[in-house]
């Protein structure tokens, strides 16, 4: 969770949040039961937000948790990493070749150059590591969210197929397609907004969208493909030093 979204008011048992956490744990059960993690495993969090992730990391591994915002990194309880710093994905302070995964959960739409942002990626991630992450979907559906969050893009599948070119895909498709009418439609209506304010959801319907997002949630742990959604998942593989050309 962002924390500008917990600072203006988007209470933290919100169906898009508890959501996304349940697809980041299917992503990674996705990535785990096919063996890429040994029981040293090192996964870097870029962009840690509110942490709401690194409970489910933990499981995998030694969690690196850096992001750009010092209170963030500052709010993040020692338990839930083994090292937390301040920092920037297009210049990461490790060496070549040391996680077995990073992740990026909207992140890359805040970043101006998000090939660099790849690059640095690639370059820390050992050989067969995955780079597993989620970006907001289609650009037709920039609107005052992305202008007052600072997102410089939304993104297309063949945007990130092309700036992922140097890496195997492993998985990617769309997220949030049985809620995305509605959440284009406020997208849409609002694209020149100046505020943003979250009005709670009254429990019953919050209840109800949490369902119907679980609902699409099991259908993509079966590999269930979206034909189209607000956010794009994916999940990419290093490649090994005898793939490369």
């Amino acid at each position: 969770m962002d924390l500008t979204s917990l600072k203006r008011g988007l209470p933290s048992d919100y169906f898009w949040n508890k959501g996304k956490l349940n697809l980041v744990r299917i992503l990674f059960e996705r990535v785990f039961s096919k063996g890429y993690f040994g029981e040293e495993c090192k996964l870097l969090c870029v962009g840690v937000g509110t942490g709401d992730e690194l409970v489910v990391l933990n499981k995998y591994g030694r969690v690196f948790a850096i992001d750009t915002n010092v209170d963030a990194i500052n709010a993040l309880p020692d338990q839930n990493c083994y090292e937390k710093k301040v920092g920037n994905v297009c210049n990461l302070a490790y060496p070549n070749d040391y996680f077995d995964a990073i992740t990026a959960f909207d992140v890359l739409e805040y970043v101006d150059d998000d090939s660099l942002a790849i690059n640095e990626i690639n370059r820390v991630l050992k050989p067969g590591g995955v780079f597993i992450f989620t970006v907001p979907a289609l650009p037709f559906l920039y609107s005052a969210h992305d202008r007052l969050f600072n997102h410089v893009r939304r993104y297309t599948i063949n945007r990130m197929m092309l700036i992922l070119s140097g890496m195997k895909c492993v998985s990617k498709g769309y997220w949030m397609f049985f809620c995305f009418p509605a959440i284009a439609y406020k997208k849409l209506m609002n694209r020149t907004g100046t505020k943003l304010i979250y009005t709670p959801l009254p429990s019953f319907i919050n209840n109800v969208l949490y369902s119907i997002v679980n609902f699409e949630n099991f259908l993509i742990s079966h590999k269930f493909k979206m034909p189209i959604g607000t956010t794009i998942f994916g999940i990419y593989e290093k490649l090994m030093v005898n793939e490369v050309e």
